[in-house]
């Protein structure tokens, strides 16, 4: 299994919606990152599973895996021999914000 790492941007994004959660309803953060972190290890363990990113280089594998209950989707994506979670995004919020990130991993 590859390893798995989140950007930093990423990680802030998770506690970000995680505190927003937790403020409408007390435990409902905790169950924010409980999904998040189903769908990282999905991403982990089955690489492929998730949806293509068509408007990144081919060679990240850059796949979408949706949140259940909660408007987000974590995308990950393939460098050298890790997996990296390069965003935690709102499904309905800033489109394509993330692709700065991809210098970071060497684009």
């Amino acid at each position: 299994m590859t390893p798995l790492r989140f950007l930093p941007e990423a990680t802030a994004e998770a506690q970000e919606a995680t505190v927003w959660y937790e403020e409408r309803r007390e435990g409902l953060g905790a169950e924010f990152i409980a999904v998040l972190m189903d769908r990282a290890r999905k991403a982990e363990i089955m690489p492929g599973a998730g949806r293509l990113e068509r408007d990144a280089p081919e060679r990240l594998d850059l796949r979408w895996y949706d949140l259940k209950r909660f408007p987000y989707s974590l995308l990950a994506g393939s460098i050298r021999d890790e997996r990296v979670i390069v965003a935690v995004a709102h499904a309905r919020r800033r489109p394509g914000y993330w692709r700065h990130r991809l210098v970071e991993l060497g684009s």
